[in-house]
């Protein structure tokens, strides 16, 4: 059948069944705009998931940074207490002594940095010594 003959039949039905060729001629139309909706709804979600993911880690990086800024102002506070040591023992008969005499700021910073960043001790003594003053801030 020659393409001529075979657009005049559909021509010929179209004419007959105007009504059923609207019908069917919507229904595509409404089945492929679904088709497309669903790509850019999966697009979406995957562009969602994405940015989700950016935003845990920015969120995670951020309080990461946000508890060592709450960390360095203490532990300032021990470094520069301790500025006249220079041995183990005497760092901790330097913090012996804060807790005898109750000095607050340096007893809380002690507290603040074994609750949260005990490693940091770790830069000046030795784990036994940093257990030594954590127990004393317990």
């Amino acid at each position: 059948m020659s393409p001529i003959n075979l657009l005049s039949m559909f021509s010929t039905v179209f004419k007959s069944k105007p009504f059923y060729c609207s019908i069917v001629s919507i229904a595509v139309f409404l089945t492929a705009m679904q088709i497309n909706n669903l790509n850019i709804d999966s697009q979406m979600d995957f562009n969602l998931r994405q940015e989700n993911q950016k935003l845990i880690q920015l969120e995670s990086n951020l309080s990461a940074q946000i508890l060592d800024a709450r960390i360095e102002y203490p532990w300032r506070i021990i470094l520069y207490a301790l500025h006249g040591t220079s041995t183990n023992d005497e760092v901790i008969a330097e913090v012996r002594k804060w807790f005898a005499l109750k000095w607050g700021a340096q007893i809380q910073a002690v507290y603040i940095v074994c609750h949260y960043d005990r490693k940091r001790f770790l830069t000046i003594l030795n784990e036994d010594e940093t257990s030594t003053i954590c127990r004393m801030a317990n």
